[in-house]
This record gives structure tokens, C-alpha cells and sequence, in this order.
């Protein structure tokens, strides 16, 4: 998908014990040119994103509906369609619950959730 973003990719090595992303590794390879970061996590375990935002380093990312209708994707691949995957998309809530959100913000996820949950049930 960079690639395909006219974009440049550019690696950032990985901590050998986890074999995920080292924030250190991204420092060093931060210049004015990058736009994006996208650390990859593994074997159900997170990077240290406490680590890269400690450093300012902004990598949420969010998908409200199926890669498959993603713009950037229907311009460049023109993907056939994924009916399933592209139901599920649109009833299926993505939550961002990952480990290192801390206990405020996964209260304001719960809040969130219970208040459209409130909202279906009264109707």
C-alpha cells in the first residue's frame, strides 16, 4: 500500500526479544519527510506505543469500513468485492482496546459503548 501511495518506505529494526518494533530504531529514522508510522504488532503482543508517544510519535490508526473500501485501495488495486468482509465492517464495532491505553482511556471506550448501548436499548 505505500508503495502504491507514491510513498517511500522506510524500516525500522525490531527489539530482539520481542521482535517488534524498537522505539529507538524509529527515532533514528524519523526525518522531515515521514508522514507515517505504522508499527506492526505480533504474536498478540503491542509495541511499546507508551514508548513512541512518550516521543511524540502519533500511531493510531482506525479503519471504519473493509480495506476493500478503503480509497486509497478502490483507486489503486480496484479490488473485487468482499461481501462478507465488508458486512461485517459495517456491523461489527472496532473498539480500540490495546494494552497500553491506560485506565482513563479505556473508561472513556466503556462510556461510549454503554451510551449507545443505552440509546438501541431504550428504543
Amino acid at each position: 500500500m505505500i508503495v502504491y501511495s507514491n510513498a517511500k518506505p522506510v524500516l525500522a529494526d525490531v527489539e530482539p526479544d520481542t521482535f517488534l518494533l524498537d522505539p529507538e530504531k524509529v527515532k533514528e529514522k524519523i526525518t522531515k519527510k515521514t508522514k507515517v508510522i505504522a508499527p506492526v504488532h505480533l504474536f498478540g503482543n503491542s509495541c511499546d506505543m507508551k514508548a513512541l508517544t512518550a516521543e511524540n510519535i502519533d500511531c493510531g490508526v482506525h479503519y471504519p469500513a473493509s480495506l476493500t473500501e478503503q480509497p486509497i485501495v478502490k483507486q489503486t488495486l480496484k479490488p473485487k468485492p468482499c461481501p462478507v468482509s465488508e458486512d461485517l465492517s459495517r456491523r461489527i464495532m472496532s473498539l480500540p482496546m490495546h494494552p497500553y491505553l491506560s485506565e482513563g482511556e479505556l473508561g472513556k471506550v466503556v462510556e461510549g459503548v454503554e451510551k449507545v448501548a443505552n440509546h438501541y436499548i431504550k428504543r
